[in-house]
């Protein structure tokens, strides 16, 4: 998966390691991975790309999976 990132301008912040969460009544999750695009038009042309919907059927069939596209960082 990171050469298609990185392919889309994507850069990994975090890729799981230790998560703990500290407030939550409506999500807990077990696993985080955090990627930085150039800008949410970035981020949006990734998802949106041949190459990444055809991962995220196998990984819709494998995970309970939540997904966010956040500006700002």
């Amino acid at each position: 998966a990171k050469p298609l990132v990185e392919k889309y301008g994507g850069e990994y912040l975090a890729r799981g390691g230790q998560l703990t969460v500290k407030e939550s009544k409506l999500w807990t999750p077990t696993r985080m991975v955090l990627i930085r695009f150039p800008s949410a038009a970035d981020a949006e042309t990734f998802y949106h790309s041949d190459e990444y919907q055809e991962v995220l059927q196998i990984g819709l069939q494998s995970a309970n999976r939540t997904l966010f596209i956040l500006e700002g960082l």
